[in-house]
């Protein structure tokens, strides 16, 4: 992995500048693995709103569980630090809500599955209520 993981131990480092703790925390260092392999870290943001939010997409970014989605060098990551410090626009962009509820279904295929039929559930028996509804109507 070599340059990868250096990116992700730098966002390391930095989300633990940022909130005062590591991404990710457990009583056993098999939780904590789990965690590193299958669970999102905690926005910045919501441990220290002061966190800028250009500052916060840079380190998870760095923390992004594909190493292709990180940055693909210390150097590149640099550069990154170095725009926002001269405040000019960074290149990365946070993840939208629906990229993220994408990486939770594939960590949580089961549950997202019951989500799914769920809510095809729920839907069916409105559109057969409705349907029944209008027959009635007429």
């Amino acid at each position: 992995m070599g340059r990868y993981s250096d990116v992700y131990a730098l966002g390391g480092i930095l989300y633990h500048l940022l909130t005062a703790r590591p991404p990710f925390q457990a009583d056993s260092l098999e939780v904590i693995v789990s965690q590193v392999l299958t669970a999102e870290p905690v926005s910045p943001r919501m441990l220290n709103p002061t966190v800028p939010r250009d500052l916060e997409t840079i380190c998870l970014k760095c923390l992004e569980k594909e190493p292709s989605r990180r940055y693909a060098s210390a150097q590149l990551l640099a550069d990154e630090l170095g725009r926002f410090r001269r405040g000019e626009p960074i290149l990365a962009r946070p993840v939208s809500r629906a990229e993220k509820v994408w990486r939770w279904c594939r960590r949580q295929p089961v549950r997202a599955s019951l989500v799914a039929a769920l809510i095809l559930v729920i839907v069916l028996g409105f559109s057969g209520v409705v349907w029944q509804w209008r027959q009635t109507q007429r």
